[in-house]
């Protein structure tokens, strides 16, 4: 008789698909000690850059699970199935996420990644497992929040006493439409070069992995459902990935969006948005603005010196350097970046 909990069964499954030794590694750990953290992520995802930042600013060691993406497999030219449509890690994101989330599949693409504007996607990362805890946790937000009242006694992200107005500037960072720089195609597109060419037929490409998926798991009703919701939600990301009224809107957008930052920033008296203290809105802020800048766009904080300063003194904090900037991974420089390279972190 199998006396396997179902909740080790469904962790051994995800553990099972990622072999790859070279991407499964134990970061700030003791030497003989398990941690008690595991994260299945990916280097180029912005919501695993604010989950790994999170873990440095606390100095915890985790089980690194570092999982090839579509993104990632068109950057390296890789022609493999995408490790987050992988049964295994879908069904445990499933677990994770509950009859609530399951109930709200997002079907639809405005390029973006908020879970709680387009509803759950079960075939994303990152994933945080917590071994003494016994649960897993999906969305970047909810893991940041997790993992900071977890380890509520080493350097506290989320202080009490501002908790709700942090928190308020996590979820607006999490609303940013960060697919609509990543993948699309606008004019005068200043993306790196290597990234135009691994986004062109992107969505293609996802979709004709969901369909194998869909159709190698016709006997799992769940699974398939979760598969059907990421093939529409991948089919509708395809449709606007090159409309230009669209595309127009999502620049705008980030134009309000950094005209905003700018405003919170001249309400602050001190370096970081909420005055002296580094907190979670920093660190997600942080991350972001590296990723607008690796893509080309730091145009938008040209005129806003008080946005420019504070994008560089997140980039050379030493969590985000550690979790978003020199993540070892098999990612291109971008030219747009050279100078952040160069400088590196401030000492801790």
């Amino acid at each position: 008789m199998n006396s396997e909990d179902p909740f080790d069964r469904l962790i051994k499954d995800a553990q099972d698909e990622l072999t790859d030794p070279a991407r499964n590694k134990i970061v700030r750990g003791i030497e003989g000690e398990a941690p008690r953290f595991e994260l299945l992520h990916n280097a180029l995802s912005i919501c695993s850059q604010k989950v790994r930042t999170v873990l440095a600013e606390k100095g915890a060691a985790y089980m690194s699970r570092e999982m090839i993406t579509p993104s990632m497999a068109g950057i390296g030219g890789l022609d493999a199935m995408a490790d987050n449509y992988r049964p295994g890690f879908v069904r445990l994101r499933i677990h994770a996420a509950g009859l609530e989330r399951m109930g709200r599949l997002n079907e639809g693409h405005t390029l973006r990644t908020s879970a709680e504007l387009e509803g759950f996607d079960a075939c994303v990362v990152p994933l945080l497992i917590d071994h003494q805890k016994r649960r897993a946790v999906v969305d970047s937000v909810a893991i940041c929040a997790y993992i900071d009242a977890q380890l509520a006694d080493t350097n506290p992200l989320v202080p009490a006493d501002i908790a709700e107005d942090v928190m308020a500037q996590v979820r607006r960072v999490d609303e940013i439409p960060n697919p609509g720089q990543l993948y699309a195609f606008h004019e005068d597109d200043p993306r790196p070069e290597f990234l135009k060419k691994a986004m062109d037929g992107i969505y293609d490409r996802k979709c004709a992995m969901l369909r194998q998926m869909i159709d190698e798991n016709s006997d799992d009703a769940e699974l398939v459902r979760a598969y059907e919701a990421k093939f529409q939600r991948e089919a509708s990301g395809g449709k606007v990935q090159r409309d230009p009224v669209f595309l127009g809107g999502i620049k705008s957008e980030f134009a309000e969006i950094i005209t905003a930052l700018n405003a919170k920033l001249e309400a602050s008296d001190g370096p970081w948005i909420f005055g002296g203290d580094f907190t979670l809105a920093d660190a997600v802020w942080g991350v972001n603005l590296f990723r607008i800048h690796w893509l080309g766009h730091a145009y938008l904080w040209d005129h806003m010196p008080r946005v420019r300063d504070y994008a560089y003194r997140t980039y050379r904090r030493p969590s985000i350097w550690e979790a978003a900037i020199t993540w070892p991974a098999p990612t291109p420089p971008s030219p747009h970046t050279e100078d952040v390279l160069a400088m590196g972190p401030i000492s801790s």
